[in-house]
């Protein structure tokens, strides 16, 4: 399994909350699994849901 730095894994997120960009593009560009992108997102979604000022800062970023 490949380790992703925490600025890699940021930058995708905020592309496809942010930008729109599509998980199959995103996946393709930054050479991940798109099991790897969309445990990202549920991840952060459960962050989300457990501490409010996170989803805050997320929603400031769709």
């Amino acid at each position: 399994m490949k380790n992703y730095s925490k600025e890699t894994k940021d930058e995708v997120i905020r592309l496809h909350l942010k930008e729109g960009r599509t998980i199959k593009s995103l996946t393709q560009e930054y050479h991940l699994g798109s099991g790897t992108l969309q445990y990202w997102l549920r991840e952060l979604r459960k962050e989300c849901q457990n501490n409010p000022y996170i989803e805050e800062v997320t929603l400031s970023l769709e």
